[in-house]
């Protein structure tokens, strides 16, 4: 299956309508700087979605993304608003997480693959057996 469909699949509801535009995106290219926490469900895939879309997009759209990713995976706090994405998933969706943040490894982008196994190893754990 590939990353794209596994994405789609896992966060289907929230990306047939999509809170934030791909135009918004590039010129918020960290979904960090949101100011509506409590949105995160709705716009973080689409963050991810963008990154599988545009590949090639020579922004900083893909590095945000995989490093609020690996911030939302070593949070501790579900109260914490604005890093309490990991806990708004089911584990599907925590799967297509890990799934997308090892696809981010690849090529084209080849982002910090430390930092990337360490999210990979805190998305995980959030996983039920």
């Amino acid at each position: 299956m590939s990353i794209a469909v596994t994405v789609f699949d896992a966060f289907q509801k929230v990306l047939a309508d999509r809170l934030i535009s791909d135009e918004q995106i590039k010129a918020t290219q960290d979904p960090m700087e949101l100011l509506e926490p409590e949105s995160l469900l709705r716009v973080v895939p689409s963050y991810m979605q963008y990154c599988i879309e545009y590949p090639d997009d020579d922004s900083l759209v893909a590095l945000n993304t995989v490093n609020a990713l690996a911030e939302y995976g070593r949070s501790k706090d579900p109260s914490n608003s604005y890093l309490n994405f990991k806990f708004l998933c089911d584990d599907d969706q925590r799967r297509a997480v890990v799934a997308f943040l090892n696809w981010a490894k690849g090529p084209p982008h080849f982002e910090d693959e430390d930092q990337i196994e360490r999210a990979v190893k805190n998305w995980r754990k959030a996983i039920a057996d």
